[in-house]
């Protein structure tokens, strides 16, 4: 729990506090200030948005990430700052999404 839930709170606040610190845009427009912009990317799983046999404390430190990253979204949006959350499952169950071709060329999935 501390590394994925905790870690991630840690993180979010740390990489938020310092892309809010960024400079306004300049616009070419007078008097118009664009707002700063980026993304974040925290790393979720399967388990974030279901549960699972055996594996409560994983699937409950995933749903804090979901939970976080979903409470950072809101709080940044105005100013120009995407969170987003990859979740991604086991291999086996993605293996009809990847055509075969890329499966012979890249070993990673």
């Amino acid at each position: 729990m501390d590394v994925k839930s905790t870690g991630t709170m840690n993180f979010l606040r740390s990489v938020l506090a310092q892309m809010r610190l960024q400079p306004e845009i300049p616009s070419s427009r007078p008097g118009v200030r664009l707002p700063k912009r980026g993304s974040v990317v925290t790393v979720g799983s399967v388990n974030s948005l279901s549960g699972s046999h055996w594996l409560a404390a994983y699937t409950a430190s995933k749903h804090a990430v979901l939970g976080l990253s979903k409470s950072a979204v809101v709080e940044v949006a105005a100013e120009g700052i995407r969170v987003n959350v990859v979740s991604r499952g086991n291999g086996d169950a993605h293996d009809g999404l990847v055509p075969q071709g890329i499966k012979r060329a890249c070993s990673c999935v």
